[in-house]
């Protein structure tokens, strides 16, 4: 069953795609603590639900 977190990540992501979405845009909007969100994102972009930029790091 997945995590509700999940689905909260996926909903800012929904409302804030418009304007790209950053992992700290992420934790606000979700109250998630910010390494949640990026273990979230990083978990959604590896089975391809979202995209990560190449930061160049």
């Amino acid at each position: 069953m997945p995590s509700p977190k999940v689905g909260l990540v996926l909903r800012a992501i929904g409302i804030i795609v418009a304007a790209g979405s950053t992992t700290s845009m992420v934790a606000r909007s979700t109250l998630l603590p910010r390494p949640t969100a990026h273990r979230l994102l990083s978990d959604l972009a590896e089975h391809g639900f979202v995209a990560q930029p190449d930061t160049g790091r």
